[in-house]
């Protein structure tokens, strides 16, 4: 699975932006926008935030990206947007 190389296509992804990787001898970390809590920290707007998670699925799919482990842990909310997180 990757992501899509047009750039306009991947921006448009309901995904963290992505900064880099760094490889060390003992870890390797990846550096992504802080896209805010998992949406089941947001119970009174969970069922518009599952809608919107559905949205987010069906947007990646469309892009060819098959989300491995869809769960409300995954599917982030920044009080705006919502992103899907761990999708490999």
């Amino acid at each position: 699975m990757a992501l899509p190389r047009d750039a306009r296509v991947a921006s448009a992804l309901p995904i963290p932006a992505y900064y880099g990787l760094f490889v060390g001898d003992r870890a390797s970390i990846i550096v992504m926008s802080d896209c805010g809590d998992p949406i089941n920290h947001f119970p009174d707007q969970l069922e518009r935030l599952r809608d919107a998670q559905t949205e987010a699925l069906a947007a990646m799919e469309s892009a060819g990206i098959k989300v491995q482990d869809v769960a409300e842990r995954n599917t982030v909310f920044d009080g705006t947007t919502v992103h899907i997180i761990d999708f490999v």
